[in-house]
């Protein structure tokens, strides 16, 4: 007698999950070499796919990103200086949408942080506000980390023929005679900050003698100079621009003539004039010195 077995629907589940596995099992394993292939053709063209599509972006933080200055000379043209606020700017970080194509390429030489001074429009303190742009193909600045900065402005002023004076430094070199220093310029025009321009008194160049000559001759020596005040303070130059028939210059030539000394010895000759008393007779002069140092004037020869 055969004995049938009970229906078991569970029985039928497991023998089924099992025929589906080795179908599974056996798509994977037959050709596994070829399927393996495309599987890596589908994801080169994926890849290939996103990076061409310039619309896909992805968020990038960039750190240390340089602030530039806009507009000065048209600050200036418009009589307006910036006097604090912009000296050891520091770098900001930004936040950018930047293309998939060059997302690994984005660094803080692609953007550019820029403060615009054209904006400015009256003296004192101002906020002025920071813009980002990105260089082309590196997407859309979202947020900088500092949006403005805050800068003190002043009147813009120019002063012209601002007397210069030469102060002379060292002794003339043994052996020679030398003339008076003579710089090339007798003034310089002076702009900036009204605060410092209104209280130049002079300008005072630097001359140093130059401690050994080659020989007789008219030396040129390139001075650098300052402006001084009633008192003889210095003032602060850094924001100054100083010019000579609309030149700017950094230093001021000052010239001055060296003649080889000549020792020559005094004549006796000629000495006394006139009569000798009836009685008494000239026995001996005496002169003190004998010679005589001068400047030999010729240095042509």
């Amino acid at each position: 007698m055969m004995t049938e077995h009970p229906y078991s629907p569970d029985s039928k589940q497991t023998d089924g999950e099992t025929s589906v596995f080795k179908k599974l099992l056996s798509i994977v394993t037959n050709h596994w070499q070829w399927k393996l292939l495309c599987l890596i053709l589908a994801i080169f063209l994926w890849g290939l796919a996103v990076t061409q599509n310039t619309t896909l972006t992805r968020e990038k933080e960039i750190h240390d990103v340089r602030i530039s200055t806009l507009n000065a000379t048209t600050l200036q043209r418009n009589g307006l200086i910036v006097v604090s606020g912009l000296e050891d700017l520091e770098t900001v970080s930004i936040k950018a949408e930047v293309p998939l194509e060059n997302y690994s390429k984005a660094s803080a030489s692609n953007y550019n942080v820029r403060i615009d001074l054209s904006s400015i429009t009256s003296p004192g303190a101002q906020t002025v506000p920071l813009t980002a742009v990105a260089s082309t193909s590196y997407g859309t600045v979202t947020e900088i980390s500092k949006t403005s900065l805050d800068v003190l402005v002043e009147n813009y002023l120019t002063r012209s023929s601002i007397p210069v004076r030469v102060n002379k430094i060292g002794n003339t070199p043994e052996g020679y005679y030398a003339n008076k220093t003579i710089a090339e310029i007798e003034s310089v025009t002076v702009a900036g900050p009204a605060s410092i321009v209104s209280k130049i008194v002079r300008c005072e160049v630097q001359y140093t003698v130059p401690e050994a000559i080659e020989h007789a001759d008219t030396y040129p020596t390139a001075s650098p100079f300052w402006f001084v005040d009633i008192s003889g303070n210095i003032l602060d130059d850094s924001l100054l621009t100083v010019t000579r028939d609309g030149w700017g210059i950094d230093s001021i030539v000052v010239q001055q003539t060296f003649y080889p000394q000549v020792e020559l010895a005094i004549s006796d000759i000629g000495l006394l004039s006139g009569d000798v008393p009836e009685g008494y007779e000239v026995k001996c002069v005496q002169y003190s010195p004998s010679t005589v140092t001068v400047a030999d004037m010729d240095i042509s020869a």
